[in-house]
């Protein structure tokens, strides 16, 4: 940063602090609704004491970077201010005007029920800050909820409160509590719509059955919670962006996008369209659901972001070069694979909402097996992913092949299914037109699954794992499989058996081979899994039940029942424990190799050109006791 530049700092830095002095005596004027409301002074206080000098002065600078001032000498925060500090790529820029909208609901805390949007000033834009960012999370006297005040705050509005805004009300003042209202002058007629936000939409969205619930069934759009997903996406994918890369004004996020509508057409169950006329909506309820049981982390992103612009704020004029990574803050971004053919941006942030906070920590994670580098076989993965000290996850690309009703007619058909789909397609059509319980898919469907192993690797001859394992389906469908506490068969691994997560029968003991050629699977209800990976790491089944005896894990959310038989594609193996885990891993390694060199006597010599004297004296060629070598 230049003089110059260093010079308008100071100058931003010294109205920040003409701001800070004014700031316990301004006045803040809303249109909001009829009821008369008033932030006192003690709340405000009280607020800006969870906050720094340091967080005050930013925040301060940034309202009076980006306020309008009316004739009047009214401050407030407009729209089209707001977007150009946020700064967003065109088509997650509605997720912009929904944080708009928030602040602008925020900022009327602690009666922001009562009170709804008011213009954003700058006592209620620190107000607002304060929540977003989650700085009143654990304060004693508000227990300011983030995710639920969020959540509210971009909520269809209910029926009666809508009116009440249509209805033409005097438009009321927050004074300091000292102080009496007075009318506020007639040009300070300023609503949301007039700042650029309208709710009329939201009203409109709602159906009659909606509009009869009671206003507690708080609804959101479908195409917000859309949006807002979208816009989380996209802050991972360019807080992985390379330093001081440029960002591109035509991104039209492809990936961020198809993905937010398959998570929320997963969690709402129902399938939408842009369409003006069809707008549903998700229950505050059930996304709440969705978020603590699949992605608790899924805010954090939102927050860091938000503390970022406002709380780091500096002036455009002055902003030095920054890199895309300054989106949020360092310790926020995603943990990133140090290299990978299948984890995307995308795909990457859905699993850290979904992570436990301990996999989190570290924000590299190594990549130890990759099936076309290293080998399709249980020892490759063995000698690559076993003795790894911390978490791993496992991504396998699979192509959906075959398919049956259930898991029973899937094991009693998986030789069958094996060897047809060796055979070329005109060859293996009779198998394909069998109207039998199992057969072959006319068109393969490409799969990413997956699972999250919070424990080392093993091979013992019984299940082992732990309820913070769980699996994945990031492809063609969004689902999160999470342990339930009927059963608990998480894992099975064993060299002569292949890789079993999710068992769904109340039979304990070992499995029978997934290959095996002795007797047909159907004998074996014992084999009846979520998901299965044989020896060779080439074959295994993806299946669900309808009516499972003990599932380890929860159903799916997007089909009742399903059962696939794939073919693997590629498969990659993650370790999330860091530098020290992996270091810990090649020290095993290494010290295992010593061990079994030492067992087995032999030496390898440094120049490699021959073997030494305690093989030749198991060979019977040395005699130590004679001194010589035998003729």
């Amino acid at each position: 940063m230049g003089q110059n530049a260093s010079s308008q700092k100071g100058e931003a830095d010294q109205q920040a602090d003409s701001a800070s002095q004014t700031l316990g005596d301004s006045t803040i004027s809303s249109s909001a609704p009829s009821m008369s409301f008033v932030q006192s002074r003690a709340e405000f206080n009280h607020i800006k004491h969870n906050l720094t000098r340091f967080e005050l002065r930013s925040l301060q600078a940034a309202f009076h970077d980006m306020k309008t001032t009316f004739s009047d000498n009214f401050e407030c925060i407009e729209l089209k201010k707001f977007l150009e500090v946020l700064d967003l790529a065109p088509p997650v820029e509605s997720a912009g005007i929904l944080l708009f909208k928030s602040f602008s609901y925020l900022a009327s805390f602690p009666q922001c029920e009562e009170a709804g949007p008011i213009p954003l000033t700058l006592q209620g834009f620190i107000t607002a800050f304060a929540i977003m960012s989650g700085k009143l999370e654990k304060d004693a006297k508000f227990h300011a909820n983030f995710q639920d005040l969020f959540l509210n705050s971009i909520a269809v509005i209910p029926a009666t409160q809508q009116q009440m805004k249509k209805s033409p009300q005097p438009s009321p003042e927050i004074l300091p509590a000292d102080k009496k209202e007075s009318p506020p002058p007639a040009n300070r007629g300023l609503s949301l719509a007039d700042l650029g936000v309208s709710f009329d939409e939201d009203e409109q969205a709602k159906s009659p059955a909606q509009s009869a619930d009671s206003s507690q069934d708080i609804k959101i759009l479908c195409r917000d919670v859309s949006s807002i997903i979208a816009f989380l996406l996209w802050i991972v994918r360019m807080a992985w962006s390379e330093p001081n890369q440029p960002r591109s004004d035509q991104d039209s996020c492809p990936d961020e996008l198809e993905m937010a509508s398959i998570i929320v057409n997963t969690i709402s169950g129902i399938s939408y369209s842009e369409g003006p006329d069809t707008l549903p909506c998700i229950s505050k309820a059930a996304l709440q659901s969705w978020n603590s049981q699949y992605a608790p982390n899924l805010y954090n992103g939102l927050q860091s972001f938000i503390y970022n612009k406002f709380a780091m704020f500096e002036p455009a004029s002055i902003q030095s070069s920054t890199s895309l990574s300054d989106i949020i803050l360092p310790n926020d971004i995603a943990p990133k694979p140090d290299e990978t053919e299948l984890l995307t941006p995308t795909y990457a942030a859905i699993l850290n909402w979904s992570l436990p906070q301990s996999a989190l920590s570290q924000k590299l994670w190594n990549l130890l097996y990759n099936a076309d580098r290293d080998g399709y076989a249980m020892n490759n993965f063995i000698s690559h992913v076993f003795k790894y000290p911390g978490p791993t996850l496992l991504l396998l690309q699979v192509e959906a092949i075959g398919t049956a009703t259930s898991s029973l007619s899937l094991s009693s058909s998986y030789q069958a299914l094996s060897l047809a789909s060796s055979i070329p397609k005109h060859d293996n059509s009779s198998f394909r037109r069998q109207s039998s319980s199992a057969h072959l898919l006319n068109e393969p469907v490409m799969m990413l699954l997956g699972a999250y192993i919070p424990e080392p690797w093993k091979q013992p001859k019984q299940y082992w794992g732990s309820q913070e394992c769980f699996l994945f389906e990031l492809g063609p469908n969004y689902e999160i499989y999470k342990p339930i506490g009927k059963g608990q068969q998480y894992i099975y691994c064993h060299r002569d058996f292949g890789i079993a997560f999710g068992g769904t029968s109340s039979y304990n003991g070992p499995p029978a081979p997934l290959n095996s050629s002795r007797g047909h699977r159907a004998s074996a209800p014992n084999n009846a899994f979520l998901l299965t990976l044989d020896d060779n790491l080439q074959k295994g089944t993806y299946v669900q039940d309808e009516f499972p005896a003990a599932p380890t894990f929860g159903e799916a959310r997007t089909r009742q029942k399903f059962a696939y038989f794939y073919e693997t594609v590629s498969i990659e193996a993650f370790g999330l424990g860091g530098k020290s885990a992996r270091a810990t891993q090649q020290s095993d390694w290494q010290f295992d190799k010593k061990e079994a060199e030492r067992r087995a006597g032999v030496n390898i010599r440094k120049g490699g050109k021959g073997v030494d004297r305690q093989l030749l004296r198991m060979a019977g060629v040395l005699d130590d006791d004679v001194g010589e070598d035998r003729e």
